[in-house]
């Protein structure tokens, strides 16, 4: 017989969810999770090394697709879909908290201690995951264009104190703001950063 769907949580302890994510050679595969119980006051106790934390969009609520939770059918949206398959390809087993099937959203009362608990979530994860959505709109070009603006330092004299470095990565920028050859980079950049995930009021504490 399948698990329950969710345990209840300890509220006299600082517990949550960590979602188990398992690997699959199959990429269109269906997702195969479990969910295990962590006191962030105890990790070193967890059944893992380190879990991360994702900071994403819940997307559009229509069209959701079908994972297996604990043995149940479960329901997510299409954009986090894509982030676990994403997750998934690494082939190996991983540990994300996500809010989405971490926090029972059935339960009212969770949901308000979980919330509370955010701040020491992020904080003990390994490192927080940001999902910014599949691959389109030239956000490959962007994320090159990324890497280039922060690699503009590598040639610079070791000597150069930081208003050098500075002056050094507005040139560089100036330059390419206004080389035609660059434009397209720019307008990737641009789309990027129009993104659903920019306009989230949880990105500040999550990052």
């Amino acid at each position: 017989m399948p698990q329950p769907l969710y345990k209840p949580l300890n509220t006299e302890k600082r517990e949550i969810r960590i979602l188990v994510l398992r690997p699959s050679h199959r990429k269109y595969s269906r997702l195969k999770c479990e969910l295990i119980q962590a006191d962030l006051d105890a990790l070193q106790d967890a059944p893992f090394e380190y879990y991360e934390a994702v900071s994403y969009t819940w997307g559009d609520t229509n069209g959701k697709k079908r994972i297996s939770l604990n043995g149940h059918d479960f329901w997510i949206t299409r954009n986090l879909h894509s982030l676990l398959q994403r997750l998934r390809a690494k082939r190996t087993r991983g540990y994300y908290w996500v809010d989405a099937i971490c926090i029972d959203q059935q339960n009212i009362p969770e949901r308000g201690q979980q919330v509370r608990l955010m701040k020491a979530i992020y904080e003990s994860a390994e490192q927080t995951l940001v999902w910014l959505g599949p691959s389109n709109d030239d956000s490959d070009i962007a994320m090159d264009l990324m890497d280039e603006i922060t690699d503009a330092d590598e040639d610079a004299n070791p000597s150069d104190d930081g208003e050098a470095l500075l002056h050094r990565r507005v040139a560089h920028l100036q330059s390419s703001l206004t080389d035609p050859k660059d434009k397209r980079k720019w307008e990737a950049l641009a789309k990027l950063f129009h993104r659903p995930w920019w306009k989230r009021v949880w990105i500040r504490q999550e990052v």
